[in-house]
């Protein structure tokens, strides 16, 4: 059973605004709302996406900007710089979250992958979890987090496990 991420909200987004702060000195405030979504998406020009699991959990966090965004945020960056940086921050979150107490009473420590970099955007289908969006002036950065199980999976016929 999937442990309820709606618990950790408050956790990621102030863990998400950390990661700004320490990976490149940028102060991004948390727009509201943050919500509980059963899809998450990132539908940028540029992202981000760090994958984490252990034997019983799996999950992601994905960053993601459009251009005109970057260009703000980003003034001094070219793409790959850009890349590089959205997959630090992803890579800190991660990391936060590992040293986070109550993330690890729920899911243990969670073993990161590289960060796999998109143009267009990433979706977490099938994945509930945390979304929501960081602000500097007009300039918005959309984050999102997801954990699940990697219990057995179900086969498309009932629901007995293969």
């Amino acid at each position: 059973m999937d442990i309820d991420i709606g618990e950790l909200l408050t956790t990621m987004r102030a863990k998400a605004c950390e990661a700004f702060s320490s990976v490149l000195q940028i102060e991004l405030v948390p727009e509201e709302p943050w919500n509980i979504v059963n899809r998450v998406e990132n539908p940028c020009d540029f992202g981000a996406t760090v994958g984490f699991a252990n034997e019983a959990w799996q999950g992601a966090c994905t960053l993601g900007v459009s251009s005109a965004d970057a260009a703000i945020l980003f003034p001094n960056l070219d793409e790959d710089m850009l890349f590089d940086a959205l997959g630090e921050i992803g890579n800190t979150v991660c990391g936060l979250l590992s040293a986070d107490p109550q993330f690890t009473a729920l899911y243990g420590i969670l073993e990161q992958t590289p960060p796999l970099f998109s143009r267009g955007g990433a979706w977490l289908a099938r994945s509930t979890g945390v979304q929501g969006k960081l602000a500097l002036g007009e300039a918005r950065v959309i984050f999102g987090c997801t954990v699940r199980t990697t219990g057995p999976r179900r086969n498309m016929v009932g629901s007995q496990p293969r």
